[in-house]
């Protein structure tokens, strides 16, 4: 099969048009930027679960230190003391 365009877009087929197949070429190009545009928003949505997930982990975490304030603890800080 070989591409003719002046009596189609291959030998022995219905023939088709310059401009029918510009028409599709550039419907196709477009098909792929709204695909590009859906795995861009994927990404984003992604990022933002993430986000999420990662400010409920800190919530949960102060929620905790006020529900019970005795189990929480913090490293004592050693008195630093000059060397002579």
């Amino acid at each position: 099969m070989c591409c003719d365009f002046d009596k189609g877009i291959f030998k022995d087929s219905v023939p088709f048009s310059l401009e029918a197949f510009n028409v599709l070429s550039n419907k196709v190009k477009y098909l792929e930027e709204l695909l590009k545009m859906k795995d861009q928003i994927i990404d984003d949505k992604n990022a933002i679960i993430a986000d999420k997930t990662e400010i409920n982990k800190l919530l949960n975490i102060q929620l905790k230190s006020l529900a019970f304030p005795q189990k929480i603890q913090t490293p004592p800080v050693e008195d630093k003391k000059p060397v002579a």
